[in-house]
């Protein structure tokens, strides 16, 4: 049985697209492309549950399991920056991801081609207890995570 990879999506300041990333490259990666995934919430906000499963179902698991307590240990290496919440209209954005893509101190960085856009359907899918691909497969956002998986899978080397 192959080993199994742990990918994290980790960035300190909230509202940037994890759970948003995490949630819709997990839905992507079983549905279109077959794989086995085990989406683990780490957040005690826990809203990586609440956008695959409705809350009263959450809070009645809550209640008879509890939640995630104990981190398992592993080995944690950068496999590439994803750009999330993209407004391609601000030249701003633009310009802040040519920059850092140029930037020589980040070098060993992978950065992902594919730019995840702000949408307004993939902050509705949440609220509908719903990744993208199953509350609006042909949405914006839904495309790019459907060809950031597949760039994802690529650089894993599957």
């Amino acid at each position: 049985m192959p080993k199994a990879q742990v990918i994290s999506l980790i960035n300190m300041k909230g509202g940037v697209g994890k759970t948003t990333c995490a949630v819709n490259l997990a839905t992507y990666l079983a549905k279109d492309h077959g794989k086995r995934v085990l989406l683990v919430d780490f957040d005690p906000q826990t809203n990586a549950s609440l956008s695959v499963m409705p809350e009263k179902a959450w809070e009645d698991w809550q209640e008879e399991h509890g939640t995630m307590a104990d981190v398992l240990e592993f080995q944690i290496r950068c496999l590439g920056i994803i750009f999330t919440r993209v407004r391609g209209w601000l030249r701003y954005h633009a310009e802040t991801m040519e920059r850092l893509r140029d930037d020589k101190s980040l070098k060993r960085l992978h950065f992902f081609d594919t730019v995840i856009p702000e949408n307004i359907k993939l902050a509705e899918a949440p609220m509908e207890a719903k990744p993208i691909a199953l509350h609006d497969a042909g949405a914006t956002g839904a495309e790019a995570f459907k060809v950031l998986t597949a760039e994802f899978l690529s650089r894993l080397g599957k």
